[in-house]
């Protein structure tokens, strides 16, 4: 039996892919790095060259953060809550979260000049004050091209420290710090797209 279709209270056109004036190809982006800021900073919006200027503006005044590059970015596949709407149809699938894991292979060593002390494990405090605030950040996703697109998600932070044994008999093992943050949403979902470039705004990681 075929199911009636519900025609009150629903869109009579659908999308449909442009005539003309279009392209089509395949897109080629790679995610490098995470920016993160306090749910309390009030973001730019209007137009382009505005919001690049508000973003350097809150990068120059540690409002908003950046990581250092990422390495092994692998979003997982989402998780769905199925909500039953009427008995005549099945459950809809809504997006719950999602996890992106990735590694953060970077050492940053920093001094300070007076008095001269080397933190040689900076990068160590910068992760740690990531977890231990996560409740209070929000985050961007930066790409390789410099394109930025803002989760609107919270999301929680886990990480660890590992090693990636070396290929070589006897060699030296290589410190990655491992995370994993699980966003309450889709981070990726195609609702989200890139709104503003990082290198357009001048700003320098």
């Amino acid at each position: 039996m075929v199911a009636p279709c519900p025609t009150n209270c629903t869109p009579a056109d659908l999308l449909a892919l442009p005539a003309n004036n279009c392209t089509t190809g395949f897109r080629r982006t790679t995610p490098s790095r995470i920016f993160m800021f306090n749910c309390n900073t009030a973001l730019p919006t209007g137009s382009t060259t505005a919001i690049n200027a508000a973003m350097k503006a809150l990068f120059d005044a540690g409002d908003i953060v950046s990581t250092s590059e990422l390495t092994a970015i692998v979003p997982q596949d989402p998780t769905y809550e199925e909500v039953q709407i009427s008995d005549c149809q099945p459950p809809t699938p809504l997006i719950a979260t999602r996890v992106i894991n990735f590694e953060d292979r970077t050492a940053v060593d920093i001094s300070n000049q007076s008095p001269f002390v080397i933190n040689r494990y900076f990068d160590y405090d910068f992760w740690a004050d990531k977890i231990l605030n996560q409740r209070n950040i929000r985050y961007m996703l930066a790409y390789c091209n410099g394109d930025v697109k803002i989760v609107e998600f919270t999301g929680t932070i886990r990480g660890f420290i590992d090693y990636i044994k070396a290929q070589a008999a006897g060699g030296l093992s290589t410190e990655t710090k491992k995370f994993q943050i699980t966003f309450n949403g889709d981070p990726l979902s195609f609702n989200v797209k890139p709104t503003w470039n990082y290198i357009d705004a001048g700003i320098v990681l």
